[in-house]
C-alpha cells in the first residue's frame, strides 16, 4: 500500500519523496486527506499547514518547505491546464484531407482515390489552378485579332477529368446549390458536357478553399 502512495505521491508533487522519506508518516497522511486534490493543495493557507505541523510535532519539515510543495502544485497545475488547452486547441476542427473530401457531396470513395493518386501534390499544396488544369474544367482560349474562341481543354490527366466529371455529375443529384448551377448554366444555353464541367470546376475551388481552411462542407441554409 505504501508503495502505491509513493508512485501517487510522484505524480502529486514529485518534490514529496525527497523530504519525506516514510510516505506513510501520520501527519502527511493528514495533509493528504486535507487536500487530497491539486486544487485543494493549491488553496491551502500557510497557517493550516503550519497547524498541522505543530499538532504532529513535526519540525525538520518547516512550513516553509510545505509552502514550497504549494508552489510547485500550482506550476504542475498551471503546465497541466496549458497541455490540455493546447490539446484541445490542437484537436478542435483539426480535420484530415481524407475526412474534409469525404464531406464534400456527390465525392465517393472511388473518386476520392483517384483524386488522391492522380492530383495528391496539388492537394496538399491546395493548388486550384492545378487541379483544374490537370482534370481538363479550365477551358483554354484562343485569341486572334477578330475573335476570342474559348475551347475544352484536351491535354488532360484522362483518369481525373473522368472523376471530377462523374463527381460533378453525381454532386448535381444529391447538392441543391449544384443542382440549381448546372441548371442555370443549361438555360443559359450551354451543354451537359460544359454544365458539368463548370459545377466540377467550382467543386475543385470548394475543396481547396476547405483544404485551406482545415473546415467540413457545410449545406448552405439559402440558395
Amino acid at each position: 500500500m505504501c508503495c502505491k502512495v509513493t508512485h501517487r505521491a510522484w505524480s502529486y508533487f514529485p518534490a514529496v519523496p525527497e523530504a519525506v522519506k516514510d510516505i506513510s508518516q501520520k501527519w502527511f497522511l493528514q495533509l493528504l486527506l486535507k487536500a487530497p486534490t491539486p486544487d485543494q493543495a493549491r488553496r491551502l493557507q500557510l497557517g493550516t499547514l503550519k497547524k498541522l505541523l505543530k499538532q504532529q510535532r513535526i519540525r525538520r519539515i518547516d512550513a516553509p518547505t510545505l509552502q514550497q510543495f504549494r508552489s510547485l502544485l500550482q506550476l504542475l497545475e498551471t503546465c497541466d491546464r496549458q497541455i490540455k488547452d493546447d490539446d484541445a486547441s490542437a484537436n478542435d476542427a483539426q480535420y484530415s484531407d481524407v475526412e474534409i473530401l469525404q464531406s464534400v457531396p456527390g465525392l465517393g470513395i472511388n473518386t476520392m482515390a483517384v483524386l488522391f493518386s492522380e492530383a495528391e501534390p496539388s492537394l496538399k499544396q491546395r493548388n486550384y489552378s492545378t487541379l483544374r488544369t490537370l482534370s481538363g474544367v479550365a477551358p483554354v482560349t484562343k485569341r486572334s485579332r477578330r475573335k476570342l474562341l474559348v475551347c475544352q481543354r484536351r491535354a488532360v490527366n484522362q483518369l481525373l477529368q473522368d472523376a471530377v466529371y462523374h463527381w460533378a455529375a453525381n454532386a448535381c443529384l444529391h447538392d441543391a446549390r449544384c443542382k440549381q448551377k448546372y441548371k442555370a448554366l443549361r438555360q443559359q444555353g450551354k451543354s451537359h458536357g460544359q454544365a458539368l464541367r463548370t459545377v466540377g470546376d467550382r467543386l475543385l475551388n470548394v475543396v481547396c478553399a476547405m483544404l485551406r481552411s482545415n473546415s467540413l462542407y457545410q449545406v448552405p441554409h439559402s440558395l
